[in-house]
């Protein structure tokens, strides 16, 4: 993608909505779109749904503020929401946004509470997905897309959490250790689990995961590549997602106490030039892509590149934007 392509996306900025869908995310954004997801709250974040699910099914009720949206194709999506009263007569205060722009993904959560036991927290998610066509060779391989990953998790206090994680998905599901997908998980698993030390491929999907906790690793600065690993067909056209999501939360149990919880990928996880393909031992470079369905140039790095997502979450913060849900007064 071109800087004045990117700068072209500003005028797509879309409207946030909310539903009860359980399903909004992933398998409901249109291929070459953008999808986002802000919710702050409390009594509604004791577990988290993966990457590219809409936290609370991206609906607002008594405990949460939520605000979604998915962009047109080819555009960009910017939300926020936030949050703050008393619970049994503890305060807290949280905050979450999400922007995307086709390939470049930013989310942001704040979580601060004068007590555990009320399970305050904030969580965002983003994403975009793309058709795609790879030619180069012949058969089926592994396609290895690198992203860059560029922010910093913290927790504080005396309990809770800060958590990143980042997944695929091909053809609205996400790749799993199975059938055709299994030479791309583990082909992922190989490229990924050592970075840093700090960074976990588990359970039998494809995601990847960053946590601080306030009763271990306090805070993490994070400056990496990952590289997402989609099964292809040389020729044969596919939709892949790429998803991320930051999640704030407490812990239960007898942690009483002042916490805290910040995550901060305002910054970028973006896509960088020098996609390959592995089939077997064999690494074939000289590939070329075209139905791109986001406008996205394989070729080009976008990771750098001021876009608008950066602009209009300054302008998110700043209240500039009209674009907040605003629920009744509880």
């Amino acid at each position: 993608m071109k800087l004045a392509q990117a700068f072209a996306l500003f005028p797509l900025l879309a409207v946030p909505v909310t539903t009860m869908a359980s399903t909004l995310g992933q398998g409901t954004t249109l291929a070459g779109a953008v999808f986002v997801n802000a919710c702050a709250g409390s009594q509604a974040f004791g577990s988290s749904p993966w990457a590219g699910d809409a936290f609370n099914g991206g609906a607002t009720d008594s405990f949460v503020n939520c605000s979604s949206a998915s962009s047109v194709v080819g555009g960009s999506a910017s939300v926020s929401a936030s949050n703050s009263g008393s619970y049994f007569g503890h305060g807290f205060n949280n905050d979450a946004s999400a922007s995307a722009a086709p390939g470049i993904l930013h989310a942001g959560a704040n979580n601060n509470a004068s007590n555990a036991s009320q399970f305050a927290g904030a969580a965002a998610n983003v994403g975009f997905n793309d058709t795609l066509t790879v030619g180069g060779g012949s058969g089926t391989g592994v396609l290895i897309l690198p992203f860059f990953v560029d922010g910093s998790l913290s927790a504080g206090g005396f309990s809770g959490g800060a958590d990143l994680t980042i997944t695929a998905y091909k053809n609205f599901n996400q790749i799993d250790a199975y059938g055709a997908n299994t030479a791309a998980y583990n082909l992922f698993n190989s490229l990924n689990t050592t970075h840093n030390g700090d960074v976990f491929s588990s359970w039998d999907r494809e995601a990847i995961e960053w946590g601080t906790s306030a009763n271990d690793i306090n805070s993490m600065l994070i400056g990496q590549w990952v590289d997402m690993a989609i099964p292809i067909t040389f020729g044969q056209s596919f939709e892949y997602g790429i998803y991320a999501e930051v999640y704030m939360t407490q812990s239960s149990g007898s942690y009483f106490g002042p916490t805290t919880q910040n995550a901060n990928f305002l910054h970028t996880i973006a896509y960088g030039a020098g996609s390959y393909v592995m089939q077997g031992a064999n690494k074939i470079t000289d590939l070329n892509f075209s139905g791109t369905s986001a406008g996205i140039d394989y070729t080009q790095s976008l990771v750098g590149i001021p876009e608008p997502a950066s602009l209009l979450l300054c302008l998110l913060g700043a209240g500039a934007l009209a674009v907040r849900y605003r629920p009744a007064r509880r």
